[in-house]
């Protein structure tokens, strides 16, 4: 059964069961089990067993609806820049867990080595398990980040709304694989080389805040 399918089924037993409750259907608090939250038609625990971001319409970022996407955890995307200008930056930290203060997820530090200001306009993030190979493949629009010359930047996949906040699917293989994964990661601004990295995550599977 693929995923659509089974994202339907969900909603489908969940509206039944409020018909045989009366009809009415108890206010829910954003984040709750039955919730809604980010407005795909998927209640939050569906997503979780779905493996898609229940903050996220769009969890891949292919611009297709969770609920209308056949393979929600694949963007089937990859960088278009063709430049081979070396992109300014040097990366001071990259992490999948431990993160300070936070719940895991992944974490980019960086510094613009350049004298004018970076723009990075996507980030490409493919997730692998060390152990079957199974992959996840995510599209994130940075809409032409700034990063000032001289400066350092850190950036945050966490669904967070400030500023070098984007978002970050933590349900999935970052929820469910034991095994380790391997995170490749490759950061796009245009007139630049796509600037790759990788980081591995430790088995064992995402862990709550710090």
């Amino acid at each position: 059964m693929n995923k659509t399918i089974f994202s339907f089924l969900i909603v489908l037993l969940l509206s039944v069961s409020l018909c045989a409750q009366g009809g009415k259907e108890a206010p829910a608090q954003a984040g709750s089990q039955s919730s809604d939250v980010d407005g795909d038609g998927i209640p939050f625990n569906a997503e979780q067993l779905i493996g898609t971001n229940p903050y996220q319409a769009d969890t891949d970022g292919d611009s297709i609806s969770d609920s209308e996407d056949k393979n929600p955890l694949d963007s089937g995307m990859s960088p278009s820049e063709n430049s081979t200008t070396p992109l300014p930056v040097q990366i001071t930290d990259v992490r999948v867990e431990d993160n300070f203060k936070a719940a895991d997820h992944l974490e980019i530090s960086l510094k613009n080595t350049g004298t004018t200001a970076l723009e990075l306009d996507a980030c490409f993030i493919t997730i692998t398990d060390k152990k079957t190979g199974a992959t996840e493949k995510y599209f994130v629009d940075m809409h032409a980040f700034s990063v000032k010359p001289r400066t350092k930047e850190t950036l945050h996949f966490d669904n967070g709304t400030a500023s070098g906040h984007f978002p970050g699917n933590n349900n999935g293989l970052y929820r469910t694989a034991a095994d380790g994964l391997i995170f490749s990661v490759t950061l796009q601004s245009t007139g630049f080389k796509p600037f790759q990295l990788e980081v591995e995550k430790a088995p064992g599977t995402a862990e709550v805040a710090d």
